[in-house]
């Protein structure tokens, strides 16, 4: 499998709020609220997006050979 590092899109919003329904998610990352739905995950995009302009700070979508999300 290839991996692909891509800018996240608002696309990618179903599977950010799978992906943090995994409980070791908040358990490793713990600014990461319990329950995260989709306000939560649109938020994620929007700070995301935010500290690119603002910054030097990227934060990169990690996704397969198919374009899917799997991280970040």
């Amino acid at each position: 499998m290839r991996l692909i590092l891509r800018k996240p899109r608002p696309a990618d919003l179903p599977d950010i709020v799978a992906a943090c329904q995994d409980p070791d998610i908040p358990r490793f990352i713990p600014y990461v609220p319990v329950p995260y739905g989709e306000r939560e995950g649109r938020a994620f995009l929007a700070s995301v997006g935010q500290a690119e302009e603002e910054s030097d700070a990227r934060t990169f979508a990690v996704c397969g050979d198919d374009d899917r999300l799997i991280g970040h």
